[in-house]
């Protein structure tokens, strides 16, 4: 069983904590901005109140909605969410996700980010498999993923519509843990 809680990230300024009222500007901003919501499985959020009620919704026991939600700080500034989906404790499988502020890209984040999601999902809910789904033309998360040593393994066809509205073809990268990731 998921929990959402405080997942400090050792050895950096980085730490998620579950999403919260707290963090409504910055997941706005976030959520709103179309370079980020290019490729996400949503449309782009254009008011609070629609960011809060997400907010709201991953504020659920994960166990009820299977997704836990968290915000990425840098020191005490959110950078980004990221999230853990489609948890199967019978199979040692979960699903993450991640998205950035811009202004945050291409300094090495989303690596650690990445990385310490990892970590967790072996150590803590122990993963044995791990996948990300991308868009084909997201090519820093697949650069990233392959980085972090997750092979693409499949695309799926029209899997899902995104912020543009159209079906999308998306790409199942996914990483086989070992020993070493504890």
């Amino acid at each position: 069983m998921m929990q959402q809680k405080h997942v400090p990230i050792d050895g950096t300024a980085l730490h998620f904590k579950p999403i919260s009222e707290a963090e409504l500007e910055p997941l706005f901003a976030l959520w709103s901005c179309p370079s980020v919501g290019k490729y996400m499985n949503t449309e782009l959020y254009t008011t609070f109140d629609e960011v809060r009620t997400m907010i709201r919704y991953f504020q659920q026991a994960p166990e009820v909605i299977g997704s836990s939600r968290y915000a990425i700080y840098y020191g005490d500034i959110v950078i980004g969410s990221c999230g853990f989906d489609h948890y199967s404790k019978w199979d040692h499988r979960i699903e993450i996700g991640y998205e950035l502020l811009k202004t945050w890209w291409g300094q090495g984040l989303g690596s650690e980010v990445v990385r310490q999601m990892v970590r967790y999902a072996r150590r803590e809910l122990n993963c044995h498999r791990i996948e990300a789904l991308v868009h084909p033309k997201n090519r820093r998360s697949i650069a990233l993923l392959k980085h972090q040593g997750f092979i693409e393994e499949a695309c799926l066809h029209d899997y899902e519509k995104i912020a543009e509205g159209e079906f999308s073809d998306i790409l199942l990268f996914a990483k086989i843990c070992d020993e070493e990731e504890m």
